[in-house]
């Protein structure tokens, strides 16, 4: 697996030494509320956050489609990356997806185009 998700602060499974070609943070719905970005929104990103920092990986993927007019879960969360520090040539989004299902499925092709390569599967998720 070249990918290692992270989302509300806990960690996936793994070395901390291991290094992933990609950390993966899944939307939650709605990203923002009435006092800002949503607590457990800001948590998942705060979550891959600490796993860029450690350097897991060399860039982070947030995944999220829109909830409404405005912004995107996945580039709600980028911009917080961003306020945090991670710099913008590390951060991917994915905006397209509805769904969990459709997270994974995308977030998966488009790191296997930049990557130009197999990431593997997610979760058994079929393509």
């Amino acid at each position: 697996m070249a990918l290692l998700a992270g989302c509300a602060g806990r960690e996936a499974p793994s070395s901390a030494a291991t290094t992933r070609d990609a950390i993966v943070v899944l939307g939650h719905r709605p990203a923002r509320d009435e006092h800002g970005i949503e607590p457990e929104t800001r948590a998942r990103v705060m979550g891959g956050v600490r796993l860029f920092r450690a350097g897991r990986a060399p860039r982070i993927a947030f995944t999220g489609g829109h909830t409404g007019p405005g912004e995107s879960e996945a580039e709600v969360m980028a911009g917080l990356a961003r306020s945090e520090g991670v710099l913008a040539e590390a951060i991917r989004t994915e905006s397209a997806s509805q769904d969990t299902i459709e997270n994974a499925r995308f977030t998966v092709a488009m790191l296997e185009e930049e990557l130009g390569r197999d990431v593997g599967a997610v979760g058994g998720v079929p393509r």
